[in-house]
């Protein structure tokens, strides 16, 4: 009767479009460069140049691209590449002092670029990563305000555009009478972690990172981060002459924090972890799981154990085994554990 049962849900599997949503980051595999033209050498080059920054996304290092081991991906970039194409310099990202070369946009091959990896031992971070909202205080000689996107886009700008630099998922908060009402300025020049944390409930975030920026002499930027996860809080302090190079810093010190705490390598051996799926009730929701699960990127293989009613016994093979796995899940927004359970999940609503 299994069997039977079997069959008819993987037919009406072909039947079925999902859309998963977990909170998966986009373009790790590929970045935009410049060329001064469309010659051979020049894209050669611009290969490497590209294969450093998506080496910083990949490992969760910033130092990435001056790695001794690393060295031949770079010097060989160009085997790894899927895709490449030029843009319009009109339709490109706005960068100083390039007005006049070509961008370039290459995209390199995950497994090809992913199996040469793990053959020199490499870890990589997967594609499922967490999320942090971002409240940022600014103080001049006259008045702190919390900065938002409509009053200070060039602030977001650089904040937005370093984080997909580094391969984070960056959350706004939408500044509306709620947000107004529960936070202000003084709560985050103040370091008032609950008024942070009650904030913050509304968005779910993973991780909450919280800015004080200020120029206490002309010239002088300073930044103040504090970075909030689960339970722990973590601190550090960025300074410059200039207010991008700070907020980039600020950024660099959270992917920093991210990748230290949160990052699995898909790289590690294959290991298994069995997960138990509850009220799962049609079939359309069983697809949901189970392509779910496929696209996670630390695994490697779905086996379907038992269907009973209400419930799926799940076999999964994986890099980075069940840590992998299950950190994965926690940063998607597919399933919950029941209970304290660490192997026995329910499809969120």
């Amino acid at each position: 009767m299994r069997i039977v049962i079997f069959h008819l849900v993987l037919y009406f599997l072909v039947l079925i479009s999902y859309q998963a949503h977990a909170i998966r980051v986009p373009g790790l595999y590929e970045a935009e460069v410049f060329v001064d033209d469309q010659s051979v050498s020049s894209r050669e080059r611009a290969m490497e140049s590209a294969m450093k920054l998506v080496l910083v996304k990949l490992t969760g290092d910033r130092n990435a691209d001056t790695r001794l081991e690393l060295r031949p991906v770079i010097s060989q970039a160009g085997d790894y590449v899927q895709q490449y194409r030029y843009l319009e310099p009109e339709i490109a990202q706005p960068l100083a002092g390039l007005d006049d070369q070509l961008p370039i946009i290459i995209r390199f091959d995950e497994t090809n670029l992913n199996n040469a990896l793990r053959n020199l031992g490499i870890q990589v971070w997967g594609r499922e990563r967490p999320s942090t909202l971002v409240w940022i205080a600014k103080q001049d000689e006259s008045y702190r305000d919390i900065i938002q996107p409509e009053t200070f886009p060039e602030v977001f700008s650089e904040i937005e555009g370093r984080a997909k630099e580094r391969g984070i998922v960056l959350i706004n908060p939408l500044f509306d009478l709620q947000d107004n009402s529960a936070l202000r300025p003084s709560d985050i020049w103040g370091e008032f972690h609950f008024s942070v944390k009650n904030a913050s409930q509304r968005y779910y975030p993973d991780i909450i990172l919280t800015g004080k920026i200020e120029a206490p002499i002309p010239g002088i930027w300073e930044g103040q981060w504090t970075v909030y996860l689960g339970d722990s809080i973590e601190q550090f302090s960025t300074e410059g002459s200039y207010l991008e190079a700070v907020l980039r810093e600020g950024v660099d010190g959270l992917s920093d924090i991210i990748a230290n705490n949160y990052s699995t390598t898909i790289m590690a051996d294959v290991g298994t972890v069995l997960l138990q799926i509850v009220d799962i009730i049609t079939v359309e929701q069983y697809a949901k799981v189970l392509k779910y699960f496929e696209s996670l990127s630390p695994v490697t293989e779905v086996e379907v154990l038992e269907i009973t009613p209400g419930q799926i016994d799940f076999k999964i093979h994986a890099h980075g085994g069940a840590t992998a796995i299950i950190q994965a899940i926690n940063f998607g927004r597919v399933l919950e554990a029941v209970g304290n359970s660490q192997n026995m999940y329910r499809i969120l609503p």
